[in-house]
């Protein structure tokens, strides 16, 4: 619950960062973050101070849908496109949340683990961290050649698509698994080793 209060703080700031510096190193530094940190829970998942503080991290840093959305702002001239494609990213975020909890679910029942989504997350986010760094363009680069399709009234088919599957990727890896891992069964846990 923290992290989602610290991604709320620090979702303005990261918004100005990105505007100033450009949204892709934003993202990358987001995503990687979120593989450090994922993989950083799964080691300290004994430790029950250790483990919320590094959730304290996550969340923090926990800013790619803000600034995906951004990103999908910037790149579109025609308002109609735009709000068709905030709406895309906001339906793949939900759907990556649902399968998110789905595999965390199926993993538990598998003896997997408690703390193996954790696992998943990290590989799932080096995925989206791949994808974002080599497909993804700085919208100022790509403006132009977008407002020609624009004037067509087309969306630009392999920008929706990175997005769109970074979305997906970083949901499914970040926020779907985790729904799990604060539950009382985790609480339980860490009691039962202290």
């Amino acid at each position: 619950m923290t992290g989602f209060v610290l991604l709320a703080v620090s979702a303005v700031p990261a918004g100005m960062l990105s505007d100033r510096i450009g949204r892709r190193p934003v993202l990358l530094g987001a995503v990687a973050t979120s593989v450090v940190t994922s993989l950083a829970q799964y080691f300290v998942r004994r430790h029950f101070w250790a483990f919320n503080a590094v959730r304290l991290v996550r969340g923090f840093f926990g800013v790619v849908p803000p600034v995906a959305l951004a990103y999908a702002a910037d790149i579109h001239v025609d308002r109609r496109c735009r709000d068709k494609e905030i709406s895309l990213l906001t339906a793949f975020s939900m759907v990556g949340a649902t399968f998110g909890g789905i595999i965390a679910v199926v993993l538990r029942l598998l003896d997997a683990g408690l703390f193996s989504p954790l696992l998943v997350a990290a590989g799932l986010n080096v995925t989206s961290l791949v994808f974002v760094y080599f497909c993804l363009l700085e919208p100022e680069r790509h403006k132009e050649s977008n407002q020609i399709e624009e004037s067509r009234g087309t969306i630009n088919v392999q920008v929706t698509v990175a997005v769109a599957v970074g979305a997906v990727l970083d949901n499914v890896g970040s926020i779907g698994l985790y729904p799990l891992l604060i539950t009382p069964v985790a609480f339980q846990i860490f009691l039962m080793d202290f």
